[in-house]
């Protein structure tokens, strides 16, 4: 697990009032001014995000204050909510376009270089490049933990200018990769059966993943993929995928195929392959609100033959299921 965090930053917000929401476990950092920064505790983190919430919405009703929740998650994504009048006004997460939220904070702070800059958050080679932007053109803090040293983060361009420099040098880069398509007769030999298969996959019922089993004359056992349409996809004539397995030779001749009936509430999944070959699917007729029937089939890679299937009656109230396999010594 990566790191877990949320702020609160405010801006034109009485501070007794402020105080008086916190637990004794927040930090309060006013280094930043006119901004205000809310750091809650570790040990609290998992109500934090609503606590501040609320809090956020309580502190700007019948106000002109503002406040800008951040919360960062499992070093994996961020997103920042601003709240103003009570309720939240702009919203944005690290991958989408920061256009939006950008112009509500440079309406509310005067200021028509916040919205500028912020077009540039999706231009960022990382998320922390997109926080130091952030955080150079607001002039707070908001990637803050209480085992850091408060940081006074003036307002700055540094890093919007070594987006855009670095932009500037992309759009003057000549394109130095060509691509040339060759004739299939000039390819390599070994490229060549690989060609043939592709060209044949790509015509095939249902969505082609990944190889789960190769056949002792050369052959591919592919596993497809389920693709469920929407209402407005199927009455545009697109057709459901199916799940199931699909042999087939190096010249792209079908050998066998898997494809057993399966419910919109079944989740299908390929397991495991076992040295010997045996194919391990599984079904679960749990989706997390409704339930069906569960599966388990064990198809032989090389024939097809449905060696092993058993089903678990959806009153059986199946909700995991877990392959493993003896060990030998």
């Amino acid at each position: 697990m990566g790191m877990t965090f949320t702020t609160l930053n405010l801006y034109g917000a009485d501070r007794s009032t402020i105080l008086s929401m916190l637990l004794p476990s927040d930090q309060l950092r006013e280094q930043n001014s006119p901004w205000l920064t809310v750091v809650p505790s570790h040990d609290t983190e998992d109500g934090n995000p609503e606590r501040l919430t609320k809090a956020a919405k309580k502190l700007t009703k019948g106000n002109d204050a503002a406040a800008l929740l951040f919360y960062y998650f499992d070093d994996d994504m961020f997103c920042c909510t601003l709240y103003q009048n009570g309720k939240k006004s702009a919203f944005c997460e690290n991958s989408q376009s920061w256009a939006k939220l950008g112009k509500a904070l440079g309406e509310r702070l005067k200021d028509d270089s916040v919205s500028k800059a912020f077009r540039f958050a999706s231009k960022c080679s990382d998320m922390e490049e997109q926080i130091r932007l952030l955080e150079e053109t607001l002039g707070t803090e908001l990637n803050a933990l209480q085992e850091d040293e408060p940081r006074t983060a003036a307002r700055d361009d540094t890093t919007l200018k070594s987006i855009k420099a670095r932009e500037a040098m992309l759009k003057k880069r000549p394109n130095r990769f060509m691509l040339t398509e060759l004739a299939p007769e000039a390819c390599p030999e070994k490229l060549q059966s690989v060609q043939t298969d592709f060209r044949k996959l790509f015509s095939l019922p249902g969505g082609t993943n990944r190889t789960v089993w190769r056949t002792a004359n050369g052959g591919k056992v592919v596993l497809l993929q389920r693709y469920l349409p929407t209402l407005q996809e199927k009455n545009e004539g697109l057709p459901e995928k199916r799940f199931g397995l699909l042999c087939i030779d190096r010249d792209g001749t079908e050998r066998w195929h898997f494809q057993p009936d399966i419910a919109r509430l079944q989740i299908p999944e390929y397991v495991y392959t076992s040295q010997q070959g045996v194919i391990t699917l599984l079904a679960s007729g749990y989706n997390g609100t409704e339930k069906a029937d569960s599966y388990i089939w064990q198809i032989d890679g090389e024939t097809g033959k449905i060696l092993y299937t058993r089903s678990y009656p959806c009153t059986d109230n199946v909700h995991h299921m877990i392959y493993s396999e003896a060990l030998h010594t």
